[in-house]
């Protein structure tokens, strides 16, 4: 079920890692302000009212950001997860956005049940723009590996 489901400290440590961790805003790939751990202020360039945040700060808008990222997998996906799963769900949802989720074949063929192929379909976001990101690839390919590992008990 679901609904009992929560990102594990284990994901929430790697997506820090992955994404980093700013207390300064700064311009993302897609020309957006962002701060903390990927937290979107707003489109476009820093302004002046653009200010550093305290980490307490950064880890009160990365909790609610994985909040959101938890919410639109539970709202989207209408068959069972395991731990890893869902863990592996929130780095991709997190870090593509829930439009791009939403719209995907990976969550269409998850939503058929066809696990094997859902879980191919994480490598093909591996883009930043029109070029293949060495990064991206790899943690789409952690991600995949995550998302077919059985639970363990």
């Amino acid at each position: 079920m679901l609904n009992n489901l929560k990102a594990s400290k284990a994901i929430l440590e790697y997506i820090i890692q992955e994404e980093g961790s700013r207390l300064k805003p700064y311009v993302d790939v897609r020309n957006w302000t962002t701060i903390g751990v990927g937290h979107l202020l707003h489109k476009g360039p820093i302004t002046h009212e653009d200010q550093p945040i305290t980490l307490e700060q950064e880890l009160e808008y990365l909790r609610q950001d994985i909040y959101n990222t938890e919410e639109i997998i539970k709202h989207f996906v209408i068959v069972d997860l395991n731990q890893n799963q869902f863990d592996a769900l929130v780095s991709f949802v997190f870090n593509v956005g829930d439009g791009h989720f939403i719209k995907s074949e990976l969550l269409a063929a998850l939503n058929k049940g066809l696990y094997n192929l859902a879980a191919q379909y994480f490598v093909e976001y591996d883009h930043a723009g029109a070029v293949v990101s060495t990064p991206l690839l790899r943690r789409r390919e952690y991600e995949q590996t995550l998302f077919l590992t059985p639970e363990t008990i």
